[in-house]
């Protein structure tokens, strides 16, 4: 344990130390802290603030949380970041459940197995130890993650897949030793019935892919069940039961094993994209938007340090990956951050670091300001349309926190400063040429 210990502090404590160290003057801002403090977004923004549902300041971002539970999402009515219940069924159902909730329950059924399998067994005993570790692992994480209060991606239940996967092998491992005793096989068998039929429950969630692989895995899993449920004496009639038992845990784990094959062969963008095969008028994941032919080639042509700014660093790497040239994030990942500042973006400008300023046809990029068109103030519309686009950093409120902020300062100058063109779907104003 002390072992474990040091060798944690000495992988990761280095670059906590370097960067409370480090002057704040000469590295870049902590995004999403709310003073540019390692610390407050280790604690804050990353840590309580994402179980308490709260920003660093201390405040309940309540426009964050009501627009997240409207995003759309790849599997209609149980994705995204929305369209969740807070409680232990949040890992069930949603894009958690198709997520990690494969092995889920029959790894929470493991755990209580082994235990009482291993209930006698010396205090050393390695698999009650193995079960334990993998066993709390799964439900303090899950825990955590069915009851937290802030913003909850799906893909945050990849902390957890090992220890349900982990969990899972040990019960079957377990049972099949003690596979001479009732208790052992009724234990194999469960295990398997309750695989197969929750992957049965989870495929008909989409019932229109494959219909024919949830019933193959359900009745695979049931006929493997009965017969590691016999007991079998002759040895080989024993060989049968371990085929039985192979034949099971195959058909057991064909449902994410199919769920993996489709979403790899499935075209993603953004930065949460969802797990299994295409559907139509799908989003697949917030942030990146692709840009029009006509504002590649504009960014293309550019000279400068960046070839635009954009507020947002999703929408910067979406303009940057298409163009191939430094797009300036203004507010950093969600577009909150206080960097740069006024100053420091008109002195940009001014020395010709900067070619345009980009705001694009979906909202992103005005900074929660004024557009070119209406120049009116947009912040009472943030949150429907985090709503309509599905990107959480288009959210309102206060200042400091997720999504907040948005740099209207920048907006208001740039729009009352330069004049706006339309190039595609994206309003640019060009800045070359500002004297100051």
């Amino acid at each position: 344990m002390f072992g474990a210990l040091v060798a944690l502090l000495v992988a990761s404590g280095w670059y906590v130390l370097v960067t409370l160290w480090w002057p704040a003057s000469s590295r870049p801002y902590l995004a999403g802290s709310t003073d540019n403090n390692f610390m407050n977004l280790v604690l804050g923004y990353n840590g309580f603030a994402r179980v308490l549902g709260r920003d660093g300041g201390g405040h309940a971002p309540t426009a964050a949380r009501d627009a997240t539970a409207h995003m759309s999402s790849g599997h209609p009515g149980f994705g995204g970041p929305g369209g969740q219940v807070r409680g232990v069924e949040r890992l069930f159902s949603g894009e958690f459940g198709f997520e990690i909730g494969w092995l889920l329950p029959a790894a929470l059924l493991a755990f209580v197995l082994v235990l009482v399998s291993r209930g006698r067994a010396p205090r050393t005993d390695l698999t009650r130890a193995a079960a334990i570790v993998f066993g709390g692992w799964m439900i303090i994480d899950g825990a955590v993650f069915s009851y937290m209060n802030g913003m909850v991606h799906p893909y945050y239940c990849l902390s957890i897949a090992p220890a349900v996967a982990g969990m899972f092998a040990i019960g079957i491992r377990e049972m099949w030793i003690r596979r001479e005793t009732i208790f052992g096989r009724l234990g194999l068998a469960a295990l398997l019935t309750v695989t197969g039929v929750w992957s049965f429950v989870l495929l008909h969630r989409n019932s229109g892919w494959y219909p024919e692989l949830r019933w193959g895995i359900l009745i695979v899993t049931i006929l493997a069940a009965v017969l590691v449920a016999v007991s079998w004496t002759h040895r080989t009639r024993r060989g049968l039961a371990a085929a039985a038992l192979t034949v099971g845990v195959l058909g057991g784990l064909s449902g994410p094993a199919a769920y993996s094959v489709a979403t790899v062969a499935t075209s993603h963008t953004g930065g949460g994209p969802t797990v299994g095969p295409a559907e139509a008028d799908a989003h697949f994941g917030w942030g990146q938007t692709q840009a029009s032919p006509e504002l590649t080639a504009l960014l293309q042509k550019t000279n400068s340090t960046w070839a635009a700014a954009v507020n947002g660093s999703s929408s910067a790497a979406g303009l940057e990956l298409q163009s191939g040239k430094a797009v300036m994030a203004i507010g950093g990942f969600s577009g909150s951050d206080p960097t740069p500042s006024l100053a420091q973006f008109q002195a940009d400008v001014k020395a010709g670091k900067i070619g345009y300023y980009v705001v694009e046809a979906n909202g992103r990029g005005q900074g929660g300001g004024r557009t070119a068109d209406s120049r009116s103030d947009l912040s009472g519309t943030a949150d429907a349309r985090a709503q309509r686009t599905g990107d959480p950093s288009q959210m309102s409120g206060g200042s400091g926190g997720f999504g907040r902020n948005q740099h209207t300062d920048i907006t208001d100058w740039v729009t009352a400063t330069f004049i706006p063109q339309q190039v595609g779907t994206a309003t640019v104003y060009d800045l070359s040429g500002y004297q100051g």
